[in-house]
Order: C-alpha cells, then sequence, then structure tokens
C-alpha cells in the first residue's frame, strides 16, 4: 500500500532509507507501526480476507470446533470461542450459534456451581473437624478430608478466575 510522509513531521526512516515530507513510500502498515500517524493513506484499505470456504463452525461442549466440510476432520485441538473459529474463517452450520458474551456466561454460571458445589464439601469438612476438636479425638483424617477440600475448592475458583480473566483479555481486544 502506498503512503505519503505529512509536512510538518520531519523526517522518517523504513530501513535504512530516510523519507522526508511529501515522499511517498509502498509499504505495509505494519512496518509503519506506531508512526502512522506521520503517514497518509494513498489508497483505500483493502478489505477484510473473505472467508475460506469449505469450513465449517460446529457448536461443541466447551465452544466450538472448525470442520473442514471436505474430509470432516476438526482442525482444532480444543473447542474455540466463536470469534476465534471465525478468526480462522469458519462460517455457522448452524443458527443457534450464541455469542461469546452468551457462551462465557454460560461457562460462567457452569464454574460457579462447581466453586458452590465444592464450597459445601469444604463446609462440611471443616465442621467434621470442628466437631472432633469440640470432642478431643484424633483429628488427623479430618485434617486431610479439609486439606483435600480446600484444595478442590482452589482448583474450582481458579478455573472460574481464568473465564472471568478470559473475557476481560476478549474485551480489552
Amino acid at each position: 500500500m502506498k503512503y505519503r510522509l505529512k509536512k510538518g513531521y520531519g523526517s522518517h526512516f523504513v530501513g535504512r532509507k530516510r523519507y522526508v515530507a511529501g515522499d511517498i513510500i509502498d509499504t505495509t502498515r505494519d512496518e509503519l507501526r506506531g508512526a502512522i500517524d506521520k503517514f497518509e493513506a494513498l489508497e483505500p484499505d483493502p478489505p477484510p480476507p473473505e472467508p475460506i470456504t469449505g469450513l465449517t463452525m460446529v457448536k461443541v461442549d466447551g465452544g466450538f470446533d472448525v470442520v473442514n466440510d471436505v474430509s470432516g476432520k476438526v482442525l482444532n485441538d480444543k473447542p474455540l470461542h466463536q470469534h476465534e473459529a471465525e478468526a480462522m474463517g469458519a462460517v455457522a452450520k448452524d443458527d443457534d450459534v450464541d455469542s461469546d458474551e452468551e457462551s462465557m456466561a454460560t461457562e460462567l454460571q457452569t464454574k460457579q456451581a462447581a466453586l458452590d458445589e465444592v464450597q459445601i464439601n469444604v463446609d462440611e469438612a471443616l465442621n467434621a473437624y470442628n466437631e472432633l476438636v469440640n470432642q478431643g479425638k484424633d483429628t488427623n483424617d479430618a485434617t486431610i478430608a479439609l486439606d483435600n477440600a480446600k484444595n478442590k475448592w482452589t482448583n474450582a475458583h481458579n478455573a472460574m478466575s481464568a473465564v472471568v480473566t478470559e473475557g476481560n483479555d476478549e474485551d480489552a481486544r
């Protein structure tokens, strides 16, 4: 794409070549990076690439698979978010494709339910431990059960936090 260095911005180097105001350069937007504001585009931005035909987005548990229509092979290793499948060029096969926000909310609800269930187990283990302590009995087995319940809670909490963090990362894009 062709760009012209604007007046009032001094000179600019691309590689080892120096450009001054009015000079035209044939380069990519990526090569200009942070200096893009120094240049004016002489051609319109190219249209976005057309989706590759033959790739279909299929909803599965936890996200979407991208399937090659000809071979029937799944191209991804693990389920993708909708925007990731679309970035691969896949088109939706069904009308039931949710928005990323809806799938993220569903995943978050699932993780929260798992966390709540584990919290109940932690509470039960803690109550059993406290009861043994109050009775003056050996608490070794109860301590192990309580530690295991705490570890499960930590894992469930981290899984839920990962969903929230991933959603925040996507919002920032």
